[in-house]
């Protein structure tokens, strides 16, 4: 006597013609009955319980990887301003940090302040060594010349004064 398929629900398949209905695990869906397999979801989508029949996308300020159960926020020094961000937030650019994880727009960067610098997606900015200065908030400290000097912070180079000197770059004060 042959037997036939069950009849499974949406976020249910059957693997075989004469098996039972079996939910979909986490992290995958069945769009409707009758199918043989559960499809992954797909990267910056989510399914959190069993036997669903579609993800979800990930929120402003996060995102996910195919297969996820849930969605993760953001990194600090990142962002996700769209809904259903895929595998990886955007970075602040360079000269910009941002503290927190789950940031969810451009705006959440915030501009280093005069005398520290940031690489892209940095969660903090780094003030500038002695005897060093910025070109800009984007760039890395280059060493202050012979002659000048700079303390912690200083966002440009400041000559000797008269009588006193540096023989050296990268000096934090003069003799």
């Amino acid at each position: 006597v042959p037997t036939s398929a069950p009849s499974c629900t949406a976020g249910n398949v059957s693997p075989s013609e004469s098996s039972a209905c079996m939910p979909c695990e986490v992290g995958t869906y069945a769009h409707r009955g009758g199918e043989l397999e559960c499809s992954i979801c797909p990267a910056g989508t989510f399914s959190g319980s069993q036997g669903q029949s579609a993800c979800s996308l990930c929120g402003l300020g996060s995102d996910s990887e195919a297969g996820a159960s849930t969605c993760v926020p953001c990194k600090k020094g990142r962002y996700a301003s769209i809904y259903g961000t895929a595998d990886s937030c955007t970075v602040c650019e360079a000269g910009k940090f941002l503290g927190r994880e789950g940031g969810v727009s451009e705006s959440d960067c915030i501009e280093c302040t005069k005398g520290s610098y940031a690489s892209s997606g940095s969660a903090e900015c780094t003030e500038s060594p002695a005897g060093s200065f910025l070109p800009s908030s984007n760039e890395k400290p280059e060493p202050c010349p012979a002659g000048t000097f700079s303390l912690p912070g200083d966002a440009q180079c400041t000559p000797c004064p008269q009588s006193s000197f540096s023989p050296n770059e990268k000096a934090a004060e003069c003799i």
